[in-house]
């Protein structure tokens, strides 16, 4: 499994928090925020958006 490294104060905020909002780990923890927040990168709004730009540029018909 890949690792990466963080800063100790991030670990033990983020340890704190997976613990006092009921995550079973860390990990689970980790994992929860990191898919929330690839989520907002990828949403069909954004998509939509751009392409919405894209079509005033007249890149697209």
């Amino acid at each position: 499994m890949p690792k990466i490294n963080i800063d100790p104060l991030v670990y033990f905020e983020a340890k704190w928090a997976a613990k006092n909002l009921g995550y079973t780990s860390l990990e689970e923890f980790v994992h929860h925020v990191l898919e929330k927040e690839l989520a907002k990168l990828s949403s069909p709004e954004d998509e939509a958006l751009v392409n919405q730009r894209i079509k005033g540029l007249g890149y697209l018909k």
